[in-house]
């Protein structure tokens, strides 16, 4: 019962983390959000800013999700598969329908988006999913590592990566060549090895409520804070205008405790037993949300079709964020589960077929050389 209860807290996380993700998009591709730097920040302006600090640790959640999970179990070359195919299939499908809804912006249909949406990760269709495809095939050479690793010397791994990767660039005022903002595969593995942690660990700052609550409100304060003082700063003197911007990138130190912090609030949830199952029934299907409407083919379309030009207040911009919000998590967890029951119908199909069988067959011997037990 305690597994059931604490999996069904995390797949809510999950869903939430998801719905944090379309919030960003919203905000930022629906031309909501302005520069924190702008001289007369409007009420909406600022409503939205608000709402972004809430939501922006939304990727980081899904990273620290996959370490969380994944450390307690092994490779397996069939769901590295899977999850390629899963990519392929949104590309393509929602790639080619998007421009025929006449959808399609910033963007041309030519031979390269053809070739974007045929090869989603080389091409960095999804970048996150390029760098989660990249984690995933490194983790034969990453999971042993993590597993035999003793508490002290895990923690020395981690405050290494995240004072490189993280505290440095929070404190420095210029901007390091080397810094892609989180959005690689390399901060993929630090928000990785911090949810490993919390897994075989534990984190004393996250064992309550109490404490997850104050973390994570407490970081969602100080990003604010940190964000209108350089405002401040840049409108009576003009120099700093590039850090104001600083403190909403996902490997910001804030934004990872922030992270951390709202993991923590929902391990400590207490969830019903019949409310978690129906969570956990969703949850598998809510990368679909991401598939779906960050394509390439609708990613800069459907803020319009669900209101976003008509944002005029922080009342109704809430509104039509929540309603967009809904429909956008609905249609891409029913996408995704459709997709998931055609995908199983073609493997079923094709295991009449003797090549595609005995293909399958060498994978499973694969993945049991991985260390793959009935259980999993």
């Amino acid at each position: 019962m305690e597994k059931t209860k604490r999996m069904s807290n995390m797949d809510l996380y999950r869903c939430v983390s998801m719905m944090f993700v379309v919030v960003l998009h919203y905000l930022g591709k629906g031309d909501i959000l302005q520069p924190v730097n702008t001289p007369d920040l409007t009420a909406v302006a600022v409503t939205a800013r608000i709402l972004e600090t809430f939501a922006i640790v939304a990727v980081n959640s899904y990273m620290l999700l996959s370490g969380y999970f994944l450390v307690e179990s092994n490779f397996k070359l069939r769901k590295l598969i899977g999850l390629v195919l899963q990519v392929w299939s949104f590309s393509v499908a929602f790639g080619l329908v998007g421009p025929l809804l006449g959808m399609l912006r910033e963007a041309d249909f030519d031979l390269h988006y053809c070739l974007t949406i045929m090869f989603p990760i080389t091409m960095t269709h999804y970048w996150f999913m390029s760098a989660y495809v990249i984690s995933f095939a490194m983790l034969p050479f990453i999971l042993p590592t993590v597993k035999k690793m003793d508490k002290k010397h895990f923690q020395v791994a981690i405050w290494v990566i995240l004072i490189l990767f993280s505290v440095f660039k929070t404190i420095v005022p210029f901007r390091l060549e080397s810094d892609a903002k989180g959005y690689d595969a390399l901060w993929y593995f630090c928000m990785f090895l911090v949810g490993a942690y919390i897994r075989r660990f534990g984190l004393k700052s996250i064992n309550t409520m109490k404490k997850s609550v104050i973390i994570y409100l407490g970081s969602v304060v100080l990003i604010l804070a940190e964000a209108f003082i350089f405002r401040a700063v840049n409108l009576r003197t003009g120099s700093l205008s590039f850090i104001t911007s600083y403190m909403y990138e996902y490997n910001h130190f804030l934004v990872v405790t922030a992270t951390i912090g709202l993991f923590g609030i929902f391990q400590n949830m207490t969830i019903n037993e019949k409310v978690g199952d129906c969570i956990s029934r969703i949850a598998p299907y809510s990368l679909g949300v991401y598939l779906f409407h960050e394509n390439l083919g609708v990613r800069y379309g459907w803020q319009m079709r669900l209101f976003a030009y008509r944002v005029t207040n922080p009342a109704n911009l809430i509104l039509f964020m929540l309603i967009a919000v809904l429909v956008l998590f609905v249609m891409g967890v029913c996408f995704d589960w459709l997709r998931s029951k055609i995908f199983g119908w073609i493997h079923r199909a094709l295991l009449h077929i003797g090549i595609y069988d005995k293909t399958y067959k060498t994978i499973l011997r694969i993945d049991e050389g991985f260390g793959e037990t009935k259980d999993e």
